[in-house]
């Protein structure tokens, strides 16, 4: 699993999560995935499986958050990283972990994300274990 480390300005503090932004006028959410993916680690996926929405403000305003898993990772165009993000290769049981346990994740949405890729992961492709 990649994760990034960046300064988090809304808590004035570096935080550890997972590669994610905003969609640009006329993306996709896939097209934004993967360009996030790029720009944040400087890797890109071969697959890429939908893993649904969550709005994490739905009683107070409409954010929806469109999640997603990336595998079959390779290396991109480095030249598309941005210098403020540094990457982090973690096996991704131990994110799953984490993630279960309320460690590391800043936003709801990132645990959100690792628990439905680990259970993804589980039904679908029979893994206790993910090498990415």
């Amino acid at each position: 699993c990649y994760l990034i480390r960046e300064y988090s300005y809304g808590i004035r503090s570096y935080t550890i999560g997972l590669p994610g932004g905003e969609i640009d006028r006329g993306e996709t959410p896939l097209r934004a995935a993967k360009r996030e993916l790029l720009e944040e680690t400087g890797l890109e996926a071969r697959q890429w499986i939908n893993l649904g929405q969550v709005n994490y403000f739905s009683n107070i305003f409409l954010v929806p958050e469109n999640l997603f898993l990336a595998y079959d990772i390779h290396k991109g165009d480095l030249s598309a990283k941005e210098e403020s993000t540094e990457v982090i290769r973690t096996p991704f049981r131990r994110v799953a972990k984490m993630a279960v346990e309320g460690k590391l994740f800043r936003d709801a949405q990132e645990v959100v994300a690792i628990l439905r890729a680990d259970h993804f992961l589980r039904k679908y492709h029979g893994r206790k274990k993910s090498r990415n």
